[in-house]
């Protein structure tokens, strides 16, 4: 199955009313939950004029050819060319039957390990397009083959890497800003 973050006809209110965080956190999701993703013309430039009172786009490609421009402000090319980055160097997301959910105590984080051979990946999302969310996950240690603490994280999305401890650790993630982590383990 593939994992679209959009159709060509059917315009989600949450992304007519959230704007570009509910399009980063669909990206994120789509593009880090299945080894098959895609998007419909448009969706990186975070286009969602509605049909007034409807799901459906006023700009909707299904009848006409639109031409846009690729550079305008507030788009998501950036954030898409580091997620397919992310995806191409890492065999864990190019894989269907090897995703794992973690407990994640706010309920609107979806955590997820993918782990091919030495490839050892922790997915952090936060799925709430409004608010900055936190909460503690504890990392599945048989699955991410952990053997001991501390052990080292980096995220693959900012960079920055972290020393975790035994037992639960706390993410933070602003939709508007970073909606998701890719934590590589060692």
């Amino acid at each position: 199955p593939n994992f679209f973050t959009n159709t060509p006809d059917i315009n989600p209110h949450h992304c007519q009313d959230y704007g570009r965080p509910a399009f980063l956190v669909r990206t994120a999701l789509a593009a880090l939950l299945s080894p098959s993703w895609g998007i419909y013309n448009s969706w990186e430039l975070c286009e969602a004029t509605p049909v007034p009172g409807k799901e459906e786009y006023l700009d909707s490609e299904k009848y006409q050819y639109k031409t846009w421009d690729w550079n305008r402000p507030g788009h998501i090319k950036e954030w898409i060319s580091l997620l397919n980055e992310i995806r191409n160097t890492h065999p864990a997301l190019q894989e269907w039957d090897n995703i794992e959910f973690v407990p994640c105590t706010d309920p609107e984080i979806l955590a997820f390990t993918k782990v091919h051979g030495d490839d050892r990946l922790l997915v952090v999302i936060n799925c709430d397009y409004t608010s900055t969310r936190d909460g503690w996950i504890d990392a599945p240690w048989e699955i991410l083959g952990i053997t001991g603490a501390p052990y080292y994280v980096t995220d693959l999305v900012t960079k920055e890497g972290w020393s975790w401890n035994a037992g639960p650790n706390w993410v933070r993630l602003d939709p508007g800003v970073c909606p998701a982590h890719v934590f590589r383990i060692g």
